[in-house]
């Protein structure tokens, strides 16, 4: 038994026939607004017990003596609760003044079925989350609602990601956008190692470099350590030359390492280094095309780019393969979309006092669900995600909700623990 399923009995007002431990019927007119932490559970509340009308607020705890544990006794907030919900009344509590405070023991007062369906959820404990094997008997699409409401929390938590990066970059929007799209560019396996890049680079310096092509890609792939030891043929041999001067006129920092191990040759380090600066190339103005372009198709097309003309029968330096344009794919700039785009301008226009989040939503509803372990997972139980915001949704679901077994703050728990049957 834990503190959050009490209150969920009280806020939803599931206990059959409420009777104080003295005795007096409990009758709830209004249960109270839940306060989420900070003083009493419930405040305001209008109950009826023993006939006699009171307003004030609940307290909720596993036990009574948690009272004296918690040191309510010692806290004036605490001295206008009038009635103390428990599932185990253990102790007698008091108000100053020696009166005691009315208690409301819990213990065979909840709906046997409740309590069962409650008891599987926790019972779950080495699923991959609590509802696993259950989830499959709900009607997903009661579940719409919901998934678009953590997929907006999941917004407003890279809000709080991206102010950080504004402030650490004095609030200069351009790099931002540099420092988060080219860790994604990244992908899982190099992001981490691009995000460092583009930290040690700077957008300052990145920029001075787009006028002259052969110095772009040569500062990336630089610090991607792929310019080091002997050139493998004469572009490698250009660039190197390059990176060198770069290297002591910027001062750059020590090269980090990308990983090639597993990679199709369409995400290697090397073709996306090249695509993402052919994509500055092509559009130096960048952020405000993004920020400012009205139509999702056109968003699109601002992404159009491709890697230059050495890397047409290229994925690494010195060994040839068919030639191919390397231009970034549609599923690929759906997921520049998915976590670079669409998060920034929610920021960018948040920021300014203006909400966006309704409009970057119905284009996340036309955007394709993602493919990845939380939305294998979710679709092996039976819920499929039908878009990118619902995909988007479920990482957010996992993490925030399922990890932390807050079962009675998800409306699929909730759903399941008050379904009929």
């Amino acid at each position: 038994m834990n503190e959050y399923f009490l209150h969920y009995l009280w806020k939803y007002r599931l206990i059959e026939d409420p009777v104080t431990v003295e005795g007096a019927p409990v009758r709830v007119i209004r249960p109270g607004t839940d306060t989420g932490g900070g003083g009493p559970d419930f405040q305001n509340a209008l109950l009826v017990i023993g006939g006699q009308k009171w307003a004030g607020n609940v307290e909720i705890h596993l036990r009574s003596s948690d009272w004296f544990l918690h040191g309510h006794e010692k806290n004036p907030a605490y001295d206008n609760v009038i009635l103390h919900v428990v599932w185990e009344h253990d102790v007698e509590v008091f108000r100053p003044g020696n009166t005691p405070v009315e208690t409301l023991e819990l213990q065979g007062k909840i709906p046997r079925k409740l309590l069962e369906r409650y008891e599987r959820l926790q019972a779950g404990s080495h699923s991959q989350f609590a509802c696993e094997k259950m989830i499959k008997d709900l009607d997903t699409g009661y579940l719409i609602p919901w998934l678009e409401r953590l997929y907006v929390e999941r917004l407003e938590e890279k809000y709080e990601y991206l102010g950080r990066l504004l402030a650490e970059s004095k609030n200069d929007w351009e790099a931002v956008l540099f420092i988060t799209l080219l860790r994604n560019f990244g992908l899982n396996r190099n992001g981490e190692a691009f995000g460092k890049i583009a930290r040690g680079v700077g957008f300052k310096t990145f920029k001075k470099t787009l006028g002259k092509p052969g110095e772009t890609e040569a500062l990336l792939l630089g610090q991607a350590g792929l310019l080091e030891g002997h050139p493998s043929d004469a572009y490698h041999g250009e660039l190197m030359e390059t990176y060198r001067y770069l290297k002591h006129k910027y001062r750059l920092p020590v090269p980090v390492n990308v990983e090639f191990f597993r990679l199709r040759p369409p995400n290697y380090p090397t073709v996306r280094l090249v695509q993402f600066a052919g994509l500055y190339r092509r559009t130096p103005r960048l952020f405000d095309l993004l920020m400012k372009t009205p139509s999702q198709d056109e968003l699109y097309g601002i992404l159009e780019a491709e890697a230059s003309g050495y890397w047409r029968t290229h994925y690494t330096f010195g060994k040839e393969s068919t030639a191919r344009s390397k231009k970034i794919s549609q599923a690929f700039k759906d997921l520049l979309m998915i976590n670079t785009i669409l998060p920034l301008r929610f920021a960018y226009y948040k920021s300014m006092g203006k909400d966006e989040a309704w409009q970057i939503l119905e284009w996340m509803h036309s955007i394709p669900p993602e493919e990845n372990r939380y939305t294998t997972m979710y679709s092996r139980a039976g819920l499929s995600p039908g878009d990118a915001a619902a995909s988007q949704a479920m990482i957010h679901l996992k993490k925030n909700y399922c990890d932390r077994r807050r079962c009675l703050e998800c409306a699929a728990g909730l759903r399941l623990l008050q379904r009929e049957g």
